[in-house]
Parts: structure tokens; sequence; C-alpha cells
């Protein structure tokens, strides 16, 4: 049954990666599912991010502060297509789990803050906003696990520039895979989407002993 859900996903993820377009709200992806670190629990991760208006790579490092949160960072380098450079990009994050299966509750759901920052051609762009993301852990024929998760995200994103600040509003989601290959390690595949098209993810994450 597992692995019928698991090729299934797998054929959505490709499907949708042919609408790749753009993604810049969401510029570092989300590349995690609801689930937080355990206490005192640290994971870094490496990942590529393929749009039609740039390519990215990303590494992130989490860290299980307390009981059902964590804190997340991220940094990226940035190649954008058609002459516009290039950007280190940066975002930070913090994870509230409010619930877990491990608890008995059906689904994994945390929410929390997120900010993004990113400069390209002399001018700078600010995300400031928060997330939801449901996740549910199940168990392939193999042993392994499979967490399929979304996310949703609002936020503000302000450009400032030499003539002047503007402020727009963003609504994005992110939906993908984590798949345990190893007791400390994941693979990530995901779909960002928002109003200005979409992107792909791809990468690893490893537990810190």
């Amino acid at each position: 049954m597992w692995q019928r859900i698991y090729s299934v996903s797998l054929v959505a993820l490709a499907v949708l990666a042919v609408t790749t377009s753009t993604a810049k709200g969401q510029l570092l992806g989300n590349l995690s599912t609801a689930s937080v670190e355990e206490v005192g629990a640290k994971k870094v991760g490496g990942y590529l991010g393929l749009t039609g208006d740039y390519v990215s790579l990303t590494g992130q490092f989490r860290y299980g502060v307390a009981s059902s949160f964590d804190l997340g960072v991220k940094a990226a380098y940035v190649d954008f297509s058609d002459g516009g450079g290039s950007s280190a990009a940066f975002n930070a994050d913090a994870k509230i789990q409010l619930l877990d299966v491990y608890l008995e509750d059906p689904v994994d759901l945390a929410l929390g803050p997120d900010l993004t920052y990113f400069r390209a051609q002399d001018v700078s762009h600010w995300y400031f906003g928060g997330y939801v993301i449901l996740s549910k852990e199940f168990t392939l024929d193999n042993g392994r696990p499979l967490s399929p998760y979304t996310r949703l995200g609002v936020r503000m994103h302000r450009i400032e520039s030499s003539v002047g600040e503007q402020d727009e509003f963003d609504l994005g989601f992110a939906g993908g895979l984590e798949y345990g290959f190893t007791g400390y390690a994941q693979a990530y595949g995901e779909v960002v989407i928002e109003d200005t098209g979409s992107g792909m993810y791809f990468g690893v994450q490893y537990q810190l002993p």
C-alpha cells in the first residue's frame, strides 16, 4: 500500500516540476516537516533549487531548543538568469509543534514565524511572515519512513531601492516528501508554488551526533 503512495507522490512531484518558473518569496525552500528536532538535537542539510529565474545552493541548520520547539537558519548562493547576477540569501524561522503523532494525534502540525532577506541588482528584498506545516509519517514495506508534508506561508514583501520602498503581500505553498534512507539521514524532494510561479528543491539532511 505504502509503496503505491510513494510511487504516486513521486509522479506528482515530477509533473509539477514541468511547470517550474519562479518562486522568489520562498527563495530557500521549506525543506522541513512539521516534526521538530528533539531538545539539543542538531541537523544540517544541503539542497539544490531549480526554477526558471534562478538556481540556488542552500545550506540549513536546525536545533531543538525545547519540547515542541526548534529553530532553523538557511544560507544560499543564488544565481539569477537573464543577466540578474548572483546573490547571497538568508532565512531564519522558528517552529512550534502543536500536534504530534507520537502523542496519538492523527497528524503532525506546526506553525511559526519566518524571515528571509536577499539583495540583487542594488535592490533589497525582505520577507516577513508566518507559516503552517502539516505532515504525516508512513512506514514503507522496506521499513523506511516516508513523510509527505505541505506548508502554507503568508508574508509581507518589502522592496527597498534607491528610488524608495514598496510593500507587497505574498502567499506561498510548498509540498514535498522526506524519505529516511538511514536512521540519521533523510532525502528531500519539494515543490514550491506561488502567485509568481513555482520551483523544485532537492537535497539531503543529516542528524549530527
